[in-house]
């Protein structure tokens, strides 16, 4: 039986597989590679247990669908980091800078596998300072946790660049730790959107609304509807949803998967001030 973090990352990458079908008919994956992520949600309690996480971690991206993305690519690359980075500039020529945060966290994590099962590594210490390690004082187990959580921002940024689709998330099927990990990947792709002064009074709004029709909405904070939908367009299709209603207006809601995270990051940042 599936454990909670076993099910949750299952669900990311094929989410994000299913995902370079839709954009290039390629599966990133073949087959989805349950053995390293069965290992990647175990517990670490010693060295040899956190070797075993960061070789499995990197075994993830070892098991991408190198051949045919190579086709796809043009030429044949060295190993599967590159080919991962030269497939995602070829489908995002814009987006360098995501794709280039991506690669390095993924070179990062690479050096932390070589630095623990082969000794010493002269870069490793750019590993540390980017995950905040201190090998002094943190255990194996502390390490580990950080190596993890930025495994997970890798596939966080791999949604978001591929057109992550949260309808298929449910609030009540979430267990505690899932919750915990959605909401991380959430702020950390959105918290920019969030706080930005021309839409947080939008969402503000739109926390306190069901269902609300941009034409109202339109009235309600004095500009334009065509203002409106543009001022909202950077919240589509992350976290609101819209329908259509009639030839002038639509209907637009923030997702009820993100609400509770919404509120609760809302909440924090007033009792901060």
């Amino acid at each position: 039986m599936l454990s909670n973090k076993q099910r949750f990352f299952s669900s990311l990458l094929q989410k994000i597989s299913s995902n370079f079908v839709e954009m290039i008919q390629i599966p990133l994956f073949i087959e989805l590679p349950t053995k390293e992520i069965e290992s990647i949600c175990k517990h670490v309690n010693n060295l040899d247990s956190l070797r075993c996480r960061l070789i499995d971690s990197c075994n993830l991206f070892d098991r991408i669908n190198k051949k045919q993305l190579d086709k796809f690519i043009g030429f044949q690359t060295k190993g599967s980091v590159s080919c991962l980075e030269n497939t995602l500039k070829k489908i995002y020529s814009e987006q360098h800078d995501i794709i280039n945060f991506i690669n390095e966290k993924i070179n990062l994590i690479f050096l932390m596998r070589d630095y623990y099962t082969h000794g010493k590594n002269k870069h490793i210490e750019k590993a540390f300072y980017a995950f905040g390690i201190n090998e002094k004082t943190n255990s194996y187990k502390a390490i580990w946790i950080k190596t993890y959580n930025n495994l997970i921002s890798i596939f966080s940024n791999f949604l978001q660049i591929t057109k992550f689709n949260t309808d298929l998330l449910k609030q009540d099927q979430l267990t505690e730790d899932t919750q915990e990990l959605l909401e991380s990947m959430f702020l950390m792709n959105n918290k920019e959107k969030l706080d930005d002064e021309k839409t947080k009074k939008y969402i503000a709004y739109l926390l306190t609304e069901k269902i609300a029709n941009d034409l109202e909405m339109s009235k309600i904070f004095n500009i334009s509807v065509f203002e409106l939908r543009q001022e909202l367009l950077n919240l589509y299709p992350t976290i609101l949803k819209i329908q259509y209603c009639d030839l002038d207006s639509t209907n637009i809601y923030i997702k009820e998967i993100w609400k509770p995270i919404i509120q609760n990051y809302y909440e924090g940042k007033r009792n901060e001030e």
